[in-house]
C-alpha cells in the first residue's frame, strides 16, 4: 500500500529503460531534491505520461511512495527544452551540470533554490545566446553558495580591513581573505584585485541567465577560472 501521493514540479535528470515498456526515471523535485522511481508503462503510455519522460523536461509529476520504492503515476509537461538536444555544445554543458547536481545534492533543505538554479540554466541553454565553455564552473561555484559556502571577499579576516578598493589575498586552505600586510608571512594565496572581487561576487550571487553578459576578456581569465575551480573542490 502506498504511504502517500505527491504532486509537484520536477525536472527529469535521466530515463533508463527497464524491461520492455517500463523505465526508471531520476528526477529533481522542487522540494525534495533528487529522487528515482519506476514508471510502469512509461515508454509506451500516452495517456499517463504523454511523452513527458524525456531528459531535461520540466513537468508536473504525480507519484506514489511505497515502502522501498516510488511509482510514477502521471505527468504533465510544463516545458520541453528542445533546442538543447539540437546543440552538442549546450547538451554537453547541461549534462555536465546536472551530473554534478546528482553527485553533490544531499536532500530537501536547499532543493527549491537548486531547482530554480537548474531551471534558469536550462532556459539559458535553450535560448540562442552564446554560452562560454566555462559556464559549468560558474554553475558549480554558484551551487556552493546555495549550500552556504559564500566566501567573504572584501574584508581581511585577520585585521578586518576593508578590501573593496585595494583587493587582497584569498587562501583556499582556510577559506579566508587577507590584506597584503596580513598575508606577507603566508604562502599559496590568490591575489584578487578590486575588479576580480566584483566579478566573483557577481558570479557567486547571480543566476545563470545573467552570466551570458560576462566577458572574461576584460579580466585575468586564467586566474578567475583557477579560483572558481579550487573553490568548488574545497567546498564540495
Amino acid at each position: 500500500m502506498a504511504t502517500r501521493e505527491l504532486t509537484e514540479e520536477c525536472i527529469i535528470l535521466r530515463v533508463v529503460p527497464y524491461k520492455e515498456i517500463d523505465c526508471i526515471v531520476t528526477f529533481f523535485s522542487q522540494y525534495r531534491g533528487k529522487l528515482s522511481g519506476f514508471a510502469f508503462g512509461g515508454l509506451k503510455s500516452k495517456k499517463r505520461f504523454l511523452g513527458t519522460l524525456e531528459q531535461f523536461n520540466h513537468i508536473v509529476l504525480t507519484y506514489q511512495e511505497y515502502p522501498g520504492y516510488i511509482s510514477l503515476k502521471e505527468s504533465v509537461l510544463k516545458k520541453r527544452f528542445s533546442n538543447i538536444h539540437k546543440n552538442m555544445h549546450m547538451l554537453g554543458i547541461a549534462v555536465n551540470c546536472l551530473k554534478f547536481v546528482e553527485q553533490v545534492h544531499k536532500g530537501p533543505p536547499d532543493s527549491k533554490k537548486v531547482f530554480e538554479l537548474i531551471l534558469d540554466l536550462l532556459n539559458l541553454l535553450n535560448s540562442d545566446v552564446n554560452v562560454p565553455f566555462y559556464l559549468p564552473l560558474f554553475f558549480k561555484a554558484r551551487m556552493c553558495c546555495v549550500y552556504g559556502y559564500f566566501p567573504t571577499l572584501d574584508t581581511c579576516f585577520n585585521c578586518s580591513k576593508d578590501l573593496k578598493d585595494e583587493g587582497g589575498v584569498f587562501f583556499m586552505s582556510e577559506k579566508k581573505m587577507r590584506c597584503k600586510l596580513c598575508s606577507k608571512s603566508k604562502r599559496g594565496g590568490i591575489f584578487l584585485s578590486k575588479k576580480d572581487i566584483e566579478l566573483l561576487r557577481f558570479v557567486l550571487s547571480s543566476s545563470p541567465s545573467s552570466w551570458s553578459k560576462i566577458d572574461l576578456k576584460e579580466h585575468n581569465k586564467a586566474k578567475i577560472l583557477f579560483f572558481l575551480d579550487k573553490f568548488v573542490k574545497v567546498n564540495l
